[in-house]
C-alpha cells in the first residue's frame, strides 16, 4: 500500500490543511456530491462500466489519498505521496505557481485546492455566524486574522476552528455562506483575503485542463494489470509436455 499511515512523520512537516486536502473526502470539502456515473463509457471489454463509475466516484467525491491508493498504487509510491505532500505545502505557503505537466506538481495542486476550498468554507461559516452573533468565542480569531484557515500553521488552532465550524458549515446553504462572506470582506477591509482566493482560482485552470491525467493513468494501470493477470493465467494453463520416456519436462 502506498497510502501514508496517520502516524507518518510527514504530517508534522506540513500545514494541517494540507493533510485535510489529502485525507478528507472531496464531497465533504465541497459540501456536495459531484456526478460520477455515465461520464465515461468504456470500450475495453476488460473493464466493466461499474469499475469506471466507482473509480470516477472516488476521484470526484472521495479523498485523494484513497484514489491514489486504490487506483494509482502501481504508479505512485509511498515516497511519491510524501513528495506530493511536501510540494503541496510549498505551493500553499508560498503561493507558488505549478508545472501542470509534472505529475507531482499537479497532484500537489489538487491537494492545495482542496485545502483552500475547505478553509474558505470554514471562513465563510465564521462570517455567517458572526452576522447573526452566533460565532463561538474561540473562533473569533478567524475573522481577526483575515486569512484563509488553510494557511494556519498551528494544528491546535486549525483543529479548534474546524471542530466548531465544520458542522454548521454542512447545514447552511452555500449561497448564504457566500453572501455573508462577501459582505464581511467588503465591510472589514479584508481585501488581502481576495488575493488568496485568486491563488486558489489560479489552480483551477491547470486542474481543469490536466486533471483528467490521473483518470487516464488509473485506466491505463488497470488495463496493464489485467494484461498481466491474463498472461499469468495463460502460463498456468499451458499443457504439460511429456518426453518420449513419459517423464514431465
Amino acid at each position: 500500500m502506498a497510502i501514508l499511515s496517520d502516524s507518518s512523520s510527514i504530517f508534522t512537516q506540513i500545514l494541517p490543511s494540507i493533510r485535510k486536502g489529502y485525507q478528507l473526502p472531496r464531497h465533504i470539502i465541497l459540501g456536495k456530491k459531484l456526478p460520477s456515473t455515465g461520464i465515461i463509457e468504456t470500450t475495453d471489454n476488460r473493464i466493466s462500466q461499474e469499475w469506471i463509475d466507482t473509480m470516477l466516484d472516488t476521484f470526484q467525491n472521495g479523498s485523494l489519498a484513497d484514489f491514489y491508493d486504490k487506483y494509482l498504487n502501481h504508479v505512485l509510491t509511498e515516497k511519491d505521496h510524501e513528495k506530493i505532500l511536501l510540494r503541496a505545502h510549498e505551493i500553499l505557503k508560498n503561493t507558488q505557481p505549478i508545472n501542470p505537466l509534472d505529475t507531482i506538481d499537479l497532484a500537489a495542486a489538487d491537494i492545495v485546492h482542496n485545502a483552500y476550498e475547505y478553509g474558505h468554507h470554514l471562513f465563510q461559516t465564521a462570517c455567517f455566524l458572526d452576522e447573526y452573533n452566533q460565532l463561538p468565542k474561540e473562533c473569533q480569531i478567524v475573522l481577526r486574522k483575515k486569512i484563509n484557515p488553510a494557511l494556519y500553521e498551528s494544528n491546535d488552532l486549525f483543529e479548534t476552528v474546524e471542530q466548531a465550524l465544520s458542522k454548521p458549515m454542512q447545514k447552511i446553504s452555500q449561497e448564504l455562506l457566500k453572501k455573508s462572506c462577501i459582505r464581511w470582506v467588503l465591510e472589514n477591509n479584508a481585501y488581502p483575503y481576495m488575493s488568496q482566493i485568486k491563488h486558489m482560482t489560479s489552480l483551477e485552470f491547470p486542474l481543469a485542463e490536466y486533471g483528467h491525467t490521473f483518470i487516464k493513468n488509473a485506466v491505463s494501470d488497470y488495463q496493464k494489470q489485467c494484461r498481466l493477470k491474463e498472461h499469468q493465467l495463460r502460463r498456468h494453463q499451458r499443457p504439460i509436455r511429456r518426453t518420449w520416456r513419459g517423464h514431465d519436462q
